[in-house]
């Protein structure tokens, strides 16, 4: 069996460019390895990191973390394999609360877009004068 030894990242950035996400998933995602398997379970770690964030702060949810996340993963020194591991946990989860409750999900979606499919296009045209 292989021992796995991890190790934070020296890479820093400035406090502000990340902030919303949750310091534990910050944590996961700055774990080093060379073990790419041991990184795609640290992946999955951070996606269940995230979802306890979620979980106990509501106002996070609708803030683009996972925009975020993605941001900071391409634009730092992250194991190769992390990236993986987070995304697939993150695809399963939203599987599973589909299968969960569909009919809520896109009573949800409908909710949030433009009543006009245009909508959204126009204001935009005409804030810009396009």
């Amino acid at each position: 069996m292989r021992r796995v030894i991890a190790r934070q990242s020296k890479a820093q950035s400035h406090p502000l460019d990340f902030i919303g996400i949750p310091k534990a998933v910050l944590a996961g995602l700055n774990t080093k390895t060379d073990d790419y398997g041991a990184a795609c379970r640290i992946g999955a770690e951070c996606a269940a990191d995230l979802v306890a964030a979620f979980q106990s702060n509501p106002y996070l949810i609708g803030t683009s973390r996972l925009l975020a996340i993605a941001r900071y993963i391409e634009t730092h020194d992250c194991s190769s394999g992390i990236d993986v591991g987070f995304f697939n946990a993150i695809d399963k989860l939203i599987l599973r609360g589909a299968r969960s409750d569909a009919g809520l999900a896109k009573t949800v979606l409908r909710g949030i877009q433009p009543a006009n499919k245009c909508a959204a296009k126009e204001a935009h045209e005409r804030r810009t004068g396009a």
